[in-house]
């Protein structure tokens, strides 16, 4: 994305980036010619999409609208068209609430649980509009239907966020089917920064080595408030040899 930060209102979003993708159609037409190209692009918000107004606490609430445009051009063999300029020109209406804030964990890639992270839960609903343009009008409907697509199709998505401190990106996303929240559709969480574990987030303020560099290769090693039992050390350098043990 292009154009995001933190204002006066919130942490705000200005419009998106897009790279250049090149799409075949051959399998939906069966012309092998046939093909979908996004040029690369810049793509600016109508007006700025707020994903954190401020101050956010429970019950707060906020809203976005806005729309935006993305080009492409299409080669369509049905329809006599070669490298067509075409548009889908989007409507975005969301709306978002925080519902309170609690703990939660989350499961890092190998699978060891975080330590439990102060989080805020917001829920978001958003309602998008998309239009398809030919050549500056509005495109013949068998032409989007061709693409399991309709003029003016809407669709609808509920999420819930949760924002731990310090995050921009939220610690764990949910993408529900209906309204209600009742059947998930898909979920991310974000393990990047994330504390291992209960014991290892402990250690990890507990710990002092020093001083730092070295001095004639003696480290001294402070570990006072571990728990009771046989522990080990390693000191690895920065070309990954080990020194001490």
């Amino acid at each position: 994305s292009v154009g995001e930060g933190i204002t006066v209102d919130g942490y705000q979003r200005f419009g998106e980036s897009l790279d250049r993708q090149a799409i075949p159609l051959g399998s939906l037409t069966g012309d092998t010619d046939d093909s979908l190209v996004f040029n690369a692009q810049v793509v600016t918000y109508s007006a700025p999409r707020t994903i954190i107004a401020f101050p956010a606490t429970a019950n707060s609430t906020w809203s976005s609208d806005y729309n935006f445009q993305t080009d492409f051009a299409i080669t369509l063999g049905m329809y006599m068209l070669n490298n067509a300029p075409c548009a889908r020109r989007t409507f975005v209406e969301r709306a978002d609430s925080v519902k309170g804030w609690g703990t939660m964990r989350v499961n890092d890639l190998n699978g060891k649980v975080s330590k439990d992270l102060d989080v805020l839960a917001v829920e978001a609903t958003i309602k998008v509009k998309d239009s398809f343009f030919l050549n500056g009008t509005p495109a013949p409907a068998p032409m989007p239907s061709a693409f399991g697509l309709t003029q003016g199709q809407i669709e609808t998505t509920y999420y819930t966020y949760y924002y731990r401190d310090g995050e921009i990106d939220p610690l764990l996303t949910i993408e529900y089917d209906d309204a209600s929240r009742s059947t998930i559709a898909s979920s991310y969480a974000h393990a990047d920064r994330l504390p291992l574990s209960i014991k290892d987030f402990k250690l990890s303020n507990s710990i002092k080595l020093y001083p730092n560099p070295s001095v004639n290769g003696n480290i001294n090693i402070e570990a006072n408030e571990l728990n009771d039992g046989n522990w080990g050390y390693e000191v690895i350098n920065i070309a990954g040899q080990k020194v001490a043990a």
